[in-house]
């Protein structure tokens, strides 16, 4: 056997060490966002993390202490950044939840999150910053340092100035003084301004979620849910939202949002 023949034997024996290596070692999947980059169903696999049951295809929970997933499919989307109401199924806490939300590679709707209204947002926001408040006043120029005992100097009077000492510049001076004052009435509404507030109904600019399809039905096939806006105290119209409408066949889309394609037109 020449040294050639070696090498080669060395070399195969290393293709077949690694390659079994690497056949039975597990994919590390990125977990952003406590969502995982594989798209398989881990409900009921055994977990210790969140991400080991949440992930692009399937929204999940790790069960404690169990240490089981509970996970469900994902709903598709249309429009990356829109924005639904939903319930979480663990909590039955009302939240949102984002289309295509951080983490997620596809368009579907990311995990039901606690929801943070845009009134609180907008209340925040009209908080001082704690920057602001912790800004150092301007300091008072120190006054002059007096020796105890030593009474500070008087300052010259100057001589008063008679009718004929008066300089051009001092008459005219003299004459503004003798004329009338003429002060402007002050007006009642005059003040500093003011932020026109609403006693009831809703914060002007806020804006939420809203859907006004049956129960049940938002999130399944068509339906989604819209934005309204606040305008003069009240709620503007649902836009963007889709409601049930009458199935429409051929188009393979669930128009009446029950969970079927096309059903009755065969």
């Amino acid at each position: 056997m020449n040294i050639f023949s070696v090498v080669r034997l060395s070399v195969l024996c290393c293709v077949v060490f690694l390659g079994g290596y690497l056949a039975c070692s597990p994919p590390d999947y990125k977990c952003t966002n406590d969502i995982k980059e594989t798209k398989v169903n881990p409900n009921g696999a055994p977990c210790e993390t969140i991400c080991d049951c949440n992930n692009q295809g399937y929204e999940g929970v790790c069960n404690k202490p169990a240490n089981v997933c509970i996970s469900k499919a994902r709903n598709s989307c249309e429009n990356a950044g829109d924005v639904e109401p939903c319930t979480n199924r663990l909590s039955g806490e009302t939240g949102q939840r984002i289309c295509q939300d951080k983490g997620l590679y596809s368009l579907v709707f990311g995990d039901c999150k606690s929801k943070v209204t845009a009134e609180k947002i907008a209340e925040k926001a009209d908080e001082p910053s704690a920057e602001k408040a912790d800004e150092p006043s301007a300091e008072k120029a120190p006054e002059p340092s007096q020796e105890p005992g030593v009474e500070p100097a008087a300052e010259p009077n100057p001589e008063p100035k008679t009718e004929a000492s008066l300089e051009p510049s001092d008459e005219k001076r003299t004459e503004q003084a003798k004329e009338p004052i003429h002060e402007e009435p002050v007006r009642a509404d005059a003040g500093e301004p003011t932020t026109e507030t609403i006693p009831e109904g809703c914060s002007v600019g806020a804006t939420e979620p809203c859907y006004s399809g049956s129960p049940g039905t938002m999130g399944v096939g068509n339906c989604k849910s819209g934005t309204r806006t606040c305008k003069n105290g009240a709620w503007g119209p649902c836009i963007g939202e889709i409601t049930p409408a009458e199935e429409l066949c051929g188009n393979k889309k669930d128009d009446d949002c029950d969970g079927t394609i096309d059903e009755g037109c065969d």
